[in-house]
């Protein structure tokens, strides 16, 4: 029983560290423009992105801003 319980919680843990990405987006400077043009998309992959780039010039300006910075907290892939 306390196997289960364990692997449970070990389980719940994992979810919920694979998502801060997500939710980091939906609130910083593009969090209005995801809920008003993306709000149907998919999180991950750079979905996100995408659909804001489509939507570039409709978007708020710190979205823009925000879009154009490099992100340092994000690995390169090799």
């Amino acid at each position: 029983m306390v196997k289960r319980w364990l692997f449970g919680a070990l389980l719940g843990a994992a979810v919920v560290c694979a998502a801060p990405q997500a939710w980091a987006v939906r609130r910083g400077p593009c969090a209005s423009d995801i809920e008003k043009f993306c709000h149907d998309v998919k999180p991950g992959k750079g979905r996100y992105r995408a659909c804001l780039k489509a939507h570039e010039s409709e978007l708020s300006d710190a979205c823009k801003k925000h879009l154009e910075e490099p992100h340092k907290h994000m690995r390169r892939k090799r």
